[in-house]
């Protein structure tokens, strides 16, 4: 928490143990630039592999329709 926020709690009537306690709290609920990077990478990952899971089944539905048009082609021929 900088400064003047400080400055502006107490002129507003926080305690300073009112202010240490916020300051505290707002510091353990930023998020960092780290935190950032590694939600990115999160993020990046979980969608790589709903990508490669979402072409797995493209592929696989193609193959059944083509295993289906094989098979209706064998029947009727």
């Amino acid at each position: 928490m900088s400064a003047s926020a400080v400055l502006k709690l107490q002129h507003a009537g926080f305690t300073n143990d009112q202010v240490e306690a916020l300051a505290e709290f707002m510091d353990e609920r930023t998020a960092t630039k780290e935190d950032m990077v590694k939600a990115e990478a999160s993020i990046r990952r979980d969608m790589l592999e709903m990508k490669v899971e979402l072409i797995k089944w493209y592929v696989a539905g193609w193959f059944a329709t083509a295993g289906m048009v094989i098979a209706a082609l064998k029947f009727l021929g």
